[in-house]
């Protein structure tokens, strides 16, 4: 076994912070929650074909409609506010997208 020379110190490592950096609101929002809405956009569109068709009432239909749009718009709020946070963020999620529909 080699023998540390004098006066030798091993490297000063900083302790961990404590409470640990609390991430900042919106800033892990993933690109892939797009998709799924863009999916449940797509089904209410066909629920709202289907129950004209059929002579079904649409007071379900557009009231699902209504709760798909609602949530459609809140994922691009956020999105617009991890946005406006960092704008080379649109960089970081196409170069790790998590698959080929990763920024619908």
């Amino acid at each position: 076994m080699a023998q540390d020379p004098a006066r030798y110190r091993p490297k000063m490592y900083p302790p961990p912070e404590f409470p640990p950096r609390r991430v900042p609101l919106f800033a892990n929002t993933p690109p892939a929650l797009f998709p799924p809405i863009l999916g449940l956009l797509g089904l209410v569109a066909a629920l709202r074909i289907g129950a004209g068709r059929l002579g079904v009432g649409q007071d379900v239909v557009d009231l699902a409609a209504g709760m798909v749009v609602l949530l459609w718009i809140a994922a691009a709020c956020i999105y617009a506010a991890k946005l406006a946070r960092r704008a080379g963020v649109i960089h970081e999620d196409l170069a790790v997208m998590p698959s080929r529909a990763g920024l619908a």
